[in-house]
């Protein structure tokens, strides 16, 4: 019976291959130098204001400040912030209110002490022309330090004008970046 050489060739060369190849040892010792780096996305605020929204209920007038407050955890009660290195708080503004608009945000700790505030500026839009703004806060280590014993948020929308046209309305919409730093 004959064997065609190609075969033989072949399988010779994939014997070499196996018999031939190297292997170095595992080095575990480098493991232990080793840092997680995990960056996590989460919803912050979302919002829809509109001039209905900022009328007086009982005279029927536009006040032109809108308050709230809400319980905020910034980093959750077991999230390990100690490994937060830096936070980005990114807002997204459409304003196409006929005003400009002032948004202060503060952290406040459970005696309602003002931890740190974020002012914001978004220039007026109106219905045929929506004005666009984008903000980005930066937390670095230390100020995250300082932020731990946030309990609550104490949001303020003030529109500059005292005149506002009817329609329109301010969205916002925002996002925290948390890049953690994990050494194993």
């Amino acid at each position: 019976m004959n064997r065609n050489p190609l075969v033989y060739l072949l399988g010779l060369t994939v014997c070499l291959v196996f018999i031939t190849s190297c292997s170095e040892k595992v080095d575990f010792e480098q493991a232990k130098n080793l840092t997680l780096e995990p960056v996590y996305e989460i919803d912050f605020v979302f919002a829809s204001i509109s001039p209905p929204n900022l009328t007086d209920p009982i005279s029927q007038q536009i006040e032109p400040v809108l308050r709230d407050t809400l319980n905020y955890d910034l980093f959750g009660e077991n999230t390990g912030e100690k490994y937060i290195q830096r936070v980005e708080l990114l807002f997204e503004f459409e304003n196409s209110i006929g005003s400009e608009t002032e948004v202060n945000l503060d952290f406040l700790d459970q005696n309602d002490q003002v931890l740190h505030t974020i002012r914001i500026s978004i220039p007026g839009g109106n219905v045929n022309s929506i004005t666009n703004h984008e903000h980005i806060e930066v937390f670095d280590r230390e100020l995250i330090e300082r932020l731990n014993d946030v309990d609550r948020l104490a949001t303020e929308v003030r529109l500059t004008s005292s005149t506002i046209p009817p329609g329109g309305r301010l969205k916002v919409k925002s996002k925290g970046t948390y890049f953690a730093e994990i050494d194993l």
